[in-house]
């Protein structure tokens, strides 16, 4: 529904933007406990290799920037409803796709239910054999992102709650995808 979309203010630098991942993990990873900090670092720069001989196939277009099941909702009628387009933005169209496959995954640990989300996605939304490579690379990412922001938002303010319970979920989404061998998981998708 976003691809005719040509909106100026959606060109905007956002923090959980995809293509800004490797710069947002370095300049948060500081945060994040040394225990953990390496394998954060090293597995990101390993998913944004494989995903930068991908890029130029990447179509782009303004998309809705966090895709997850919390912005998801189900009226009386059945009818769904995707709500908060705060982090709108022009993008890599897959992002969207990869973002609600992390969501899923993350929730679940099946790559089973993550392909159920691309399968429906393709089914309104085509996609190549270079988007359906960028995925596994972009929940990678994504997850990365969400650890080392979850950490600098709790080095920032410790009482923050709402960090510190989606912490143990973030932690865990990247470190189930990190362990899974991408090139298997694409197979599979």
């Amino acid at each position: 529904a976003l691809a005719t979309v040509d909106q100026v203010a959606a060109e905007r630098a956002l923090q959980r933007e995809m293509s800004r991942a490797p710069e947002v993990i370095r300049k948060l990873a500081t945060s994040v406990p040394e225990e953990k900090r390496e394998a954060v670092l090293t597995t990101a720069e390993q998913a944004w290799i494989a995903l930068e001989n991908l890029l130029s196939e990447l179509p782009t277009q303004l998309i809705h920037g966090d895709l997850t099941t919390d912005n998801v909702m189900r009226d009386t009628e059945g009818e769904l409803w995707v709500i908060d387009l705060g982090d709108a933005v022009t993008s890599w169209r897959i992002a969207d796709a990869a973002i609600l496959v992390a969501d899923v995954f993350g929730q679940t640990g099946s790559v089973a239910h993550a392909a159920r989300a691309i399968r429906g996605f393709h089914s309104v939304v085509p996609l190549s054999e270079s988007e359906i490579a960028a995925i596994w690379p972009m929940v990678i990412l994504r997850g990365a992102v969400l650890v080392v922001s979850g950490f600098s938002q709790q080095e920032i303010d410790p009482g923050n709650e709402y960090a510190l319970t989606r912490m143990d979920h973030e932690w865990g989404l990247f470190e189930k995808a990190a362990r899974l061998d991408a090139p298997a998981v694409t197979s599979q998708f």
